[in-house]
């Protein structure tokens, strides 16, 4: 694809396998050469004798889309050249003008002028066209962005992509047709906001709020559905047969589901779901999913994401527990909830269970003693607001499995991600396939966050062989902010790893914060018995007692560990 701010025929020649500028006059120019400035003046105008069709299929090329989810700088460079086309003279702006497909990705619905954005969707019918790109939502928050919505009333029939953050302080309600307007070729629906505001705190159920119960009913084509910080519910009444894409995320405590309403709804989609985010979108009521309901199987699965801050996690585990997930599925855990947020006495029997769920789907791997565990990333940010701590076989994992955000490519990445992540065993009798994990805590402070961790994944400490660690600290602050983290906490996570052989480090202040930690520090005889579950000896045990390699990160210098470098 080429888009340029102008374009001349020369540059058009090359998308056809023919010389616009020999079209006319082939037979005029003996070996290529204009013969006089006359003839030449003439040359440069052949374009105009060409039948419309054909220009309008060059104009076609010129602003072909790479893939029907293309980033939003290629949506943008589309735009600029669609503008560019009709703009070069008369002939190419009414040629422009007549063909409806150039216009579909033209409208700037954030800062085109009303009358311009009226006169472009007039100009792509009966085209589909998108609302919002999803790394660049429609923003409703002025008067203005209201009328937008007015404006598309009128076409909402074509509407093929809403990409909604709605942030006005109005109420949807004057717009509700956004969501029951009949959209055949609607495939993708990403809303952010509430869809109405009470006016008083005693605001009566009417018909509009009962209707906002059951949206988008008559769309039968959804193939991707993004909710998130919205009172929006899954209503039964919504066809999700074709979903691929669901990500329900920040819902209001009211607007949650339980784990058996949200085992129903995946039900609905389970043939064709490829992509699945939760996150604090559970209500725990107390029930719990029917012990005789079978796990419903996911056969496409290919990314879960799952994640609460408080009490809702013990409800999503009862939804995780009930799902029969392909070895190839790629499980992300954030946040998790501080254990704090728990009863006491549901903290053992949580960490217990969901522990239990992720060996059951791990546990293919290490069926075969020769297969080797992938490389650990231990990733601290202590400065990061969403996940100061990650860990598991990936780094900036809240980056590239964020699917439906606005830091990727789109699902279309985060799959060539999964592709290229997945580990296949070298042994010539068996060819298992160790997925993606991640899991993500918020806080650095608590000691219970680092136990959680060690809890969950010491079926995967104790087989590990090489562990990066990636201590993102720019001012290096965090060992006098976060002592215990780093002095006890992270003792205690390596002292779980016997078998770890490698240790890499990739950066200074991972060096400067580490080496003193694995030398320094010996482990005594009890110590040896709470953290490695094997029996003690008279003598003092290293952390780390099988550690053969310690390996810098390119560019960096082991020697920055001063006494205790290696």
């Amino acid at each position: 694809m080429v888009a340029q701010g102008s374009l001349s025929i020369r540059k058009l020649s090359s998308f056809l396998p023919f010389d616009l500028l020999g079209v006319r006059f082939s037979g005029c120019f003996p070996g290529g050469r204009v013969q006089n400035a006359s003839v030449e003046r003439v040359a440069v105008c052949p374009v105009e004798s060409l039948p419309t069709e054909i220009v309008q299929t060059i104009f076609a090329f010129t602003v072909q889309p790479s893939s029907d989810d293309i980033d939003l700088s290629e949506k943008e460079l589309i735009r600029t050249t669609i503008l560019s086309c009709s703009q070069v003279c008369r002939f190419w702006r009414t040629v422009a003008r007549g063909y409806s497909p150039l216009w579909v990705n033209a409208i700037d619905f954030q800062r085109y002028p009303l009358l311009a954005i009226q006169e472009i969707l007039q100009l792509s019918e009966p085209q589909l066209f998108d609302v919002g790109h999803r790394a660049a939502p429609f923003q409703v928050y002025r008067k203005r962005d209201l009328l937008v919505l007015h404006v598309l009333q009128v076409y909402g029939h074509r509407v093929r992509e809403w990409n909604v953050d709605y942030c006005a302080r109005r109420r949807i309600e004057f717009h509700h047709w956004v969501f029951n307007h009949p959209a055949p070729g609607l495939e993708a629906v990403r809303w952010t906001g509430p869809t109405f505001y009470y006016a008083h705190p005693a605001h009566q159920l009417n018909n509009f709020t009962i209707m906002m119960m059951t949206p988008f009913q008559n769309s039968n084509n959804i193939r991707q559905l993004c909710l998130e910080e919205t009172d929006l519910r899954l209503s039964h009444l919504m066809d999700l047969s074709h979903l691929t894409h669901l990500s329900v995320c920040n819902i209001p405590p009211p607007s949650r589901l339980t784990s058996t309403e949200w085992i129903g709804v995946l039900a609905r989609c389970a043939p064709r779901l490829q992509f699945l985010t939760i996150r604090d979108a559970t209500r725990s009521d107390g029930s719990q999913i029917p012990f005789t309901t079978r796990p419903l199987r996911l056969p496409k699965m290919r990314l879960m994401s799952l994640g609460d801050s408080g009490i809702g996690m013990v409800a999503l585990l009862d939804l995780f527990i009930h799902l029969a997930l392909p070895a190839a599925c790629a499980v992300n855990l954030d946040p998790l909830p501080a254990l704090s947020s728990l009863p006491r006495a549901a903290v053992n029997p949580y960490l217990n269970a969901l522990s239990s769920r992720l060996l059951a789907h791990f546990g293919a791997f290490f069926e075969d003693g020769r297969n080797e565990i992938p490389q650990l990333e231990l990733v601290v940010r202590p400065y990061c607001p969403k996940y100061p701590v990650t860990f598991g076989t990936m780094r900036e994992a809240d980056m590239v499995l964020d699917w439906s955000g606005k830091s990727t490519g789109g699902s279309k990445r985060v799959l060539e991600y999964l592709d290229d992540s997945l580990t296949t065993a070298t042994t010539a009798t068996t060819n298992a396939i160790f997925p993606a994990l991640n899991i993500g805590l918020t806080h650095l402070e608590s000691p219970s966050e680092p136990r959680q961790l060690r809890r969950l994944t010491s079926w995967l400490l104790q087989r590990a062989t090489t562990l990066r660690i990636t201590i993102d600290d720019p001012q290096e602050t965090a060992l006098q902010l976060y002592p215990s983290f780093f002095q006890t906490e992270l003792v205690k996570l390596l002292s779980g790893m016997g078998n770890l052989t490698k240790l890499i480090l990739d950066s200074e202040g991972t060096i400067r914060a580490i080496l003193p930690i694995i030398q320094g520090r010996m482990l005594k005889p009890q110590e040896v018995v709470n953290f490695m579950g094997i029996q003690p000896d008279s003598h003092f045990t290293p952390i780390l007692p099988g550690l053969e390699i310690i390996e810098s990160a390119q560019g960096v210098d082991l020697d920055l560990g001063g006494n205790w470098a290696w």
